[in-house]
């Protein structure tokens, strides 16, 4: 059995179904989920389905990262909600590092 499991996360069902089936395959596995910025985005991503494409911040730019950014939170924020011990204990290890070192600390 694998002991560590890497989930891409884009929002998509079929991303949600995945992170899904391997916490039911792999309760035992450490699972980490992954989101990439999108550069097509807006247009050709399953995100793009709702946002207006000339509402958008310019490609590139601060806001355009601040907004991916945002969207990766709620994404983790939702998948953080799944009731797992080993989501739990990462969780409360990454806020007890962002507690002491501040909001650059992350999980790989």
């Amino acid at each position: 059995m694998a002991s560590q499991i890497l989930v891409p996360m884009d929002g998509s069902p079929l991303s949600k179904k995945a992170f899904s089936v391997d916490l039911e395959q792999y309760p035992e596995s450490a699972i980490k989920l992954l989101h990439v910025i999108d550069p097509t985005e807006p247009g050709y991503s399953y995100v793009s389905l709702d946002i207006d494409a000339y509402d958008t911040p310019r490609h590139g730019s601060d806001k355009w990262y601040d907004r991916a950014e945002g969207f990766a939170e709620e994404l983790f924020d939702e998948a953080y909600a799944v009731p797992t011990p080993e989501l739990e204990r990462q969780y409360a290890a990454l806020e007890t590092l962002r507690e002491r070192y501040g909001d650059e600390v992350f999980l790989e």
